[in-house]
């Protein structure tokens, strides 16, 4: 398990699993018994435990995703390697270049967290109205809302402990090892490049400063495509040459497939 959680895809997961569902899940008991009528033991019990159901079914096929979909194994083995020494390239930063590392780092995990903030603010906006509409059915809007900014704060408050951010602060300096399918932080944690999808795109963006950018793209059920950004990795002063190299590796070996 500690190895599993070492990798920050599969990490997330689990945090899901055991803290943002049961979570999810208490609040929607709360609003199930808090918008009925009902108050007596036998109903809560039941409530609870149909929720408590829908959690195990949920938590569980997110396990089974894990296993099938997001083929721990591999990153488990790759993370292996890296530590070995096996890897595209490997960067260290001194302490300048570490902070500032991080920081592009946590932009970079700020903007794939803006559909939880957009579900803060959208629920904070139902709550609202459920507690200013003078209506018997109006509670409902205000459980509704406050079940929405719950989990988006779940979501939010998760993300600092599912990524490498805070073991990252605790060192002055640190390194990266990059290999095809994914980067391991030191101090840090093992990212994946492309967990859930094919990497789509490797470029280097100029700066300053100088930055190698890794990007997959999701299809929707309608359709629909979305770029997300897996890694934002600052290049090393001295190193840009090395970068050049290695994004035309990735987008011959990798992103070309």
């Amino acid at each position: 398990m500690k190895k599993i959680l070492a990798v920050e895809h599969l990490r997330n997961l689990v945090m899901m699993v055991f803290g943002v569902f049961p979570l999810a899940g208490i609040v929607c008991w709360l609003m199930l018994i808090g918008t009925d009528g009902e108050t007596d033991t036998s109903f809560r019990i039941e409530i609870g435990v149909i929720v408590a159901a829908g959690i195990l079914i949920a938590g569980g096929a997110a396990l089974v995703l894990m296993a099938v979909m997001y083929q721990p194994r591999r990153y488990l083995d790759d993370m292996a390697r890296l530590t070995r020494g096996e890897c595209w390239a490997h960067w260290t930063y001194d302490e300048q270049q570490w902070r500032t590392a991080d920081t592009i780092e946590a932009a970079r995990r700020r903007r794939g967290n803006l559909s939880a903030h957009l579900m803060i603010g959208l629920g904070a906006v139902i709550a609202v109205i459920g507690l200013v509409w003078d209506d018997p059915a109006a509670a409902t809007f205000g459980w509704i809302g406050g079940f929405c900014v719950v989990v988006g704060l779940a979501v939010v408050a998760a993300a600092p402990l599912g990524g490498s951010g805070l073991p990252a602060r605790r060192e002055r300096t640190g390194e990266l090892r990059i290999s095809a399918i994914g980067v391991l932080r030191r101090p840090g944690r093992y990212a994946a490049f492309a967990p859930t999808g094919p990497l789509t795109a490797v470029t280097l963006v100029a700066g300053p400063p100088m930055r190698v950018v890794f990007t997959t793209t999701t299809s929707g059920s309608d359709g629909a495509t979305q770029q997300h950004q897996l890694a934002d990795l600052l290049v090393p002063v001295g190193r840009e040459e090395e970068a050049r190299a290695l994004v035309q590796r990735f987008n011959a070996e990798v992103v070309a497939r």
